[in-house]
């Protein structure tokens, strides 16, 4: 004796090799799942109802993203800014006995074109700066002249 599932299998192969129509064979291949359809059925009615649910939340977490990346960058903006000092700011640290550390990040072509420097500036290339890392004193304020 074959089991359902077999029979329907059965019944599918029967439905093509005498000409019936596939659906036939589906069908009883439905009727051996037993309640399987109507929860299939369900699941499908449920899934319809929150269509327009689904997509709002779809929708209220890509804006919610999208927000979080904006706020992020804003910040990031910020600290580059902050980040930043004005050569008047500087020339009022030496003036004021800061003692902070200047570095000169300038190319050695760039060197040559402009060679004036900033009171008490090393020069390093930037190809220097991890081998020559040990040099530079971690208890100051570290400024860097780029161009």
């Amino acid at each position: 004796m074959c089991s359902p599932d077999a029979r329907s299998l059965h019944a599918l192969r029967d439905a093509r090799c005498h000409g019936g129509e596939i659906h036939s064979g589906f069908e009883h291949l439905g009727a051996a799942a037993g309640g399987q359809r109507h929860q299939l059925e369900q699941v499908i009615v449920a899934l319809a109802s929150l269509g327009r649910s689904a997509l709002g939340l779809v929708v209220g977490l890509v804006a919610l993203y999208i927000g979080y990346k904006y706020y992020q960058r804003q910040r990031l903006l910020k600290e580059l800014r902050m980040a930043r000092i004005t050569v008047d700011e500087l020339h009022q640290k030496l003036e004021t006995g800061e003692n902070p550390i200047i570095l000169d990040l300038r190319s050695q072509a760039a060197l040559e074109q402009d060679p004036s420097m900033i009171r008490g500036a090393r020069h390093i290339t930037m190809d220097e700066v991890q081998a020559r890392q040990h040099e530079i004193p971690r208890d100051r304020d570290i400024i860097l002249y780029c161009s």
